[in-house]
């Protein structure tokens, strides 16, 4: 992209249009979309169900969408597995669960919603950059 005093409006037309061809990019997308679906749909039924039950049932759904968001858009190599994703997910999973049943007392839903956010965030991008960046795991499949 070259910028003289005249704005390249095709130069800067063709630089987001790489943006959205990085990993790191659609990596973020993804992340953001489930970071705010995810929690808004957990907040609606847990005004139906209890938050557990929710929890527990619409995670599993989230983390298959998400999967196969992963697989046939963010990572097009093999780098994403069943096993690799599933070794991923259940820490994440468990700690979902385990927030959610420790703060039954705490009234405000949303408020649980972002914790789950911080937390699923946090350790998730943290154990999936360690998960991911091993490259002769001997699970591969």
């Amino acid at each position: 992209m070259k910028l003289n005093n005249k704005l390249d409006l095709n130069g800067v037309i063709n630089y987001i249009i790489s943006l959205t061809e990085k990993q790191i990019i659609k990596y973020g997308i993804t992340g953001v979309i489930f970071s705010i679906t995810t929690p808004l749909l957990f907040v609606l039924f847990s005004s139906l169900f209890p938050r557990v039950l929710v929890i527990s049932i619409l995670s599993p759904f989230s983390y298959i969408i998400k999967f196969f968001v992963y697989k046939l858009w963010v990572y097009k190599s093999k780098k994403v597995t069943p096993v690799r994703y599933i070794i991923h997910i259940t820490p994440l999973y468990l700690i979902s669960i385990l927030f959610t049943a420790f703060t039954l007392e705490v009234n405000r839903t949303d408020l649980i919603a972002i914790g789950l956010i911080i937390l699923n965030g946090g350790f998730g991008y943290m154990w999936g950059k360690f998960l991911y960046s091993l490259r002769n795991i001997s699970i591969s499949n």
